[in-house]
């Protein structure tokens, strides 16, 4: 890292890890004197140097000549070179291996989420963030309706007696009737999950859902209470 190769990201260190093979570090060098002996008596630069001749050598010179050659340089008492073997960038940079993280933070189970009930107002709750989550809510087969911001409404298919609340459009059309208990929750259509709702939205469809004439700001549509019926047999007619 001190000599400066490839550490400009946490790509790049986590690449360094892997081609270290890329770089020679000797230990206990730090001058040309040192790099000199190190090269001609312990590494065989020259064979055969008769006796009385060591004393002769300019290894100061020769260090300084093989460390320009490496283009080496001494870092906290070693010297460091290149050994001429490529660079390979085993990591891109998408997701950090498992074995290179170093914090983690575990998704919640849980999200925020609004349940809608008959005759209530919105109540929030948590629910797993998963489809089984929103799937243990109710029972039976469900239906969704997505709203303008990642938002679901999400009911049971079969519980079509008991009108809850509606859509409408700009031009005071019925988009779409929700019947039964519903819950409001974001979802993740990429990663099939549940997401929390935000601070926002739950401010945004608890005042929705308690002044019905209200309208999105983003869509021109509203959630409103249906007109309480007088009877059962008028709702089924």
């Amino acid at each position: 890292m001190e000599k400066g190769d490839y550490t400009s990201s946490i790509v790049d260190l986590i690449n360094l890890t892997q081609n270290l093979d890329c770089y020679d570090i000797v230990q206990d060098i730090d001058n040309d004197y040192a790099l000199g002996e190190y090269y001609i008596n312990e590494c065989g630069a020259y064979l055969d140097i008769p006796e009385g001749l060591s004393s002769y050598i300019a290894y100061d010179a020769y260090g300084r000549d093989a460390r320009m050659s490496d283009c080496g340089s001494y870092i906290n008492g070693c010297y460091v070179c290149e050994t001429g073997a490529g660079f390979y960038p085993f990591f891109d940079g998408n997701e950090i291996p498992e074995e290179y993280r170093i914090t983690f933070f575990p998704e919640p189970r849980e999200v925020d989420a609004l349940m809608v009930r008959i005759g209530h107002f919105p109540e929030k709750i948590r629910v797993e963030n998963s489809l089984e989550g929103i799937e243990s809510v109710f029972e039976g087969t469900l239906c969704a309706y997505p709203l303008s911001d990642e938002a679901l409404i999400v009911t049971q298919k079969e519980d079509k007696r008991i009108p809850n609340h509606a859509l409408f459009d700009a031009a005071e059309h019925v988009k779409i009737s929700v019947c039964g208990d519903f819950l409001l929750c974001n979802w993740d259509f990429e990663a099939l999950k549940v997401k929390d709702l935000t601070p926002k939205q739950i401010e945004k469809y608890m005042d929705q859902l308690e002044h019905p004439e209200k309208y999105n700001e983003d869509v021109q549509r509203k959630i409103v209470f249906p007109e309480k019926p007088k009877s059962r047999d008028i709702l089924e007619r």
